[in-house]
């Protein structure tokens, strides 16, 4: 079973409804926070593209903070319940993952999207104060 990813970016908010995928404040790469701020809340989001029989799809994020200071990992799966028409053969899977990170201070953070234990994509941003 191949899934492969169609496309993927940071919002302040994503969410999936209605087979649409909706976002606020989307495809950022800095992020500015107020002194004394300890966590902010972000999502992840974007599309896999996968066969009409597929019936989930592994993935894990990961997100590491300016100088190694932490790496948080969670794993899920997303089942198919409403795989939408399919076209050219396969089907479109939406996710929206909201987050909430820890700010350990100004710099670049990571999140690292894994589908099926490999990596696919790298997304970045700076946090100033």
């Amino acid at each position: 079973m191949v899934i492969e990813l169609d496309y993927a970016y940071l919002a302040d908010y994503a969410t999936v409804a209605d087979g649409k995928l909706s976002a606020i404040g989307a495809s950022f790469t800095h992020a500015k926070v107020a002194p004394g701020v300890e966590s902010m809340n972000l999502s992840l989001a974007g599309r896999f593209r996968a066969p009409e029989d597929t019936t989930g799809a592994r993935v894990q994020v990961e997100v590491q903070g300016p100088g190694d200071r932490f790496n948080v990992k969670a794993d899920a799966v997303i089942e198919v319940t409403n795989p939408g028409r399919p076209y050219g053969g396969k089907i479109g899977i939406l996710f929206a993952f909201n987050l909430t990170i820890p700010v350990v201070g100004t710099g670049l953070y990571v999140v690292t999207l894994y589908l099926e234990g490999e990596q696919v994509r790298r997304l970045a941003f700076d946090i100033e104060a």
